[in-house]
């Protein structure tokens, strides 16, 4: 809780770059690890002779024939996405880099007209010039996300709920003028309708609010999901699930009034659990989807055994894929993701796109389409 890095997908998690350095020096060295098995030995002397072969140990930078290039930084994923925006958006257009493939974070594969040491270069004068990050964020993106759940009680005595809340939003904002600021809570029963209507009422700038659904003892449904959309969607604000909580083991009972006074030392993941959680995601996920005020959805947690002990992620503790890990990706980068497709300008050099809502690149040309809530028009250099 507190601040929550951004999210910029295709990240198999976050990795140190430590880990990646570790896994360098694995390749580089003979020594055996008595405890892997046969087929885990043989895997690993074969990559290590890959690597070997490749070059990758020795240089950066690989030359796979012709105009095809791969880069491996060996670097942790977020220190891997800034490389990779470097590339994307500081970079001389003189290089002729195109046709990015990257695999974050460990190599990325793209074509160039330049040499490798043209292209080392200037990769090292684009890094060592003084510029601001948020230049490495493409329009629309968040790189922090701050958020208050809790009050203080005595704070809020003192001055007052609203005017508090009121200072807290003032002062963010003012630190970060660009920043995307939430109101945030699990409660929402009319009373956080009352707080909402008062605090804009006082003038206070929320950018969107926030609805946690912890459902630790059983799916919201349907029905209690389509009135929290109505009875909030009544402000004309983005609305951020942000906290969302489905388990696929046994729920907590409902006597249970504080989430948090049920402590368990073990809460086991089930079969039949799984296929539950994985029918109440997919029904959540399609309804939010679909509903033009809402604007993120996050998951609370990604792997199993966090919060309370639950079952409530993604993956199990031992990074096994639950069935809706699978359904939600399918639906994500399958059934609503904008698949790749040649484009052709009209005589007028006009072409129009139609895609899922986000920030799209033209292999092939310098800038960036973003696609909103209302059509738009951008000029791309080709």
């Amino acid at each position: 809780k507190g601040k929550v890095p951004a999210y910029f997908g295709e990240c198999p998690g976050d990795i140190n770059t430590r880990i990646l350095e570790r896994m360098r020096e694995v390749l580089a060295e003979q020594r055996s690890y008595p405890y892997l098995r046969d087929n885990a030995a043989a895997r690993l002397l074969h990559a290590r002779f890959v690597a070997r072969e490749a070059g990758v140990l020795d240089v950066p930078l690989i030359n796979l024939g012709g105009e095809t290039w791969a880069l491996f930084p060996w670097l942790g994923t977020y220190a891997f996405i800034a490389l990779e925006r470097v590339m994307k958006l500081r970079l001389p257009s003189e290089l002729g880099i195109k046709g990015m493939d990257v695999c974050r974070p460990f190599y990325i594969q793209f074509r160039m007209k330049a040499s490798g040491e043209e292209f080392l270069s200037a990769l090292a004068d684009a890094v060592a010039q003084e510029f601001d990050p948020i230049e490495l964020v493409y329009p629309g993106e968040v790189p922090v996300f701050d958020k208050y759940d809790n009050a203080v009680t005595r704070i809020c005595n003192r001055y007052g709920r609203i005017e508090l809340v009121k200072e807290v939003f003032a002062a963010a904002r003012a630190a970060n003028p660009e920043g995307t600021f939430l109101i945030n809570d699990f409660n929402t029963s009319p009373k956080y309708e009352e707080l909402l209507e008062k605090c804009l009422d006082a003038g206070v700038e929320i950018s969107a609010i926030g609805i946690q659904s912890h459902q630790h003892q059983g799916y919201w449904g349907t029905e209690k999901l389509y009135d929290v959309l109505k009875r909030f969607s009544r402000f004309g604000l983005p609305i951020h699930f942000t906290e969302n909580t489905l388990v696929s083991g046994s729920l907590i009972p409902e006597y249970i009034e504080d989430l948090n006074d049920w402590q368990v030392k073990e809460w086991p993941t089930t079969i039949g659990g799984e296929e539950r959680q994985c029918k109440e995601w997919e029904e959540m996920y399609r309804i939010l989807f679909a509903d033009p005020n809402i604007k993120a959805v996050t998951g609370w947690d990604f792997a199993d055994g966090a919060w309370l002990n639950a079952p409530s992620g993604l993956v199990t503790v031992d990074n096994r894929e639950k069935p809706a890990y699978k359904k939600l990706l399918s639906l994500v980068k399958g059934e609503w993701w904008t698949k790749d497709q040649p484009i052709r300008t009209n005589s007028d050099g006009i072409v129009s796109v139609k895609g899922t809502k986000g920030t799209y690149e033209i292999d092939g040309c310098e800038g960036i389409i973003t696609l909103g809530d209302e059509p738009s028009n951008t000029t791309v250099i080709l």
